[in-house]
């Protein structure tokens, strides 16, 4: 459950920050190229919460986060209505949210080739009675660091090197640190069936 409101939080946020993003961009060249803004919405449906600025522009938050708005002052006369300006001031103002979404993109791809990505350490939880794992040997709080040849860092790597063995009659050495210890264990991963499409490979295991 705590999985799920997590997940949905994450969601919400994500969608409330790009939204936010693309239409900030909108209002800032509207902005720029001295269209007036009528008001800036953050999602659809009645407002949350608004308010308004100092130039009158009306500011709001709505429930419904599957896109928001810009509305601008067009259809007069006025210097300052949207279709009074040039050609060239439109598309800006148009082309302004997208390209904030794909610049928000190339920020996060920076971030994560900067800082990396976290990833879960292949330490070996409760090992479960008469499994697979209990039968090889592996202990709680082992931690593995070769699948057979190949080096592992985390789980998603686990996986990768087990793949190739599944269907083998060779069994697969797990090496693991206990402690100050190297321990290799034979894991004979050539008994284990998925009998079940929605089975958990490492629970099973």
């Amino acid at each position: 459950m705590n999985n799920l409101v997590i997940r949905l939080l994450t969601f919400l946020f994500a969608a409330f920050l790009l939204i936010l993003i693309h239409e900030f961009c909108h209002f800032f060249m509207a902005r720029k190229m001295g269209v007036k803004v009528l008001r800036f919405s953050i999602g659809f449906g009645k407002p949350i919460y608004k308010w308004y600025g100092k130039d009158k522009t009306e500011y709001r938050i709505a429930p419904i986060l599957l896109g928001g708005y810009v509305k601008m002052l067009e259809g007069t006369k006025a210097k300052n209505a949207f279709n009074q300006k040039p050609l060239f001031s439109r598309f800006c103002i148009i082309a302004a949210g997208p390209i904030g979404n794909i610049l928000l993109a190339i920020v996060f791809f920076w971030l994560t080739l900067i800082l990396g990505m976290q990833n879960v350490k292949p330490v070996i939880g409760n090992v479960t009675n008469y499994s697979l794992a209990e039968r090889a040997g592996l202990l709680k709080g082992d931690e593995i660091f070769a699948v057979g040849k190949k080096t592992v860092s985390n789980w998603g790597d686990i996986v990768l090197a087990l793949t190739p063995y599944f269907g083998n009659k060779d069994s697969v050495v797990i090496s693991a640190r206990r402690g100050n210890d190297i321990v290799r264990n034979s894991l004979d991963i050539n008994e284990w069936q998925n009998t079940n499409y929605a089975a958990d490979l490492f629970k099973d295991i």
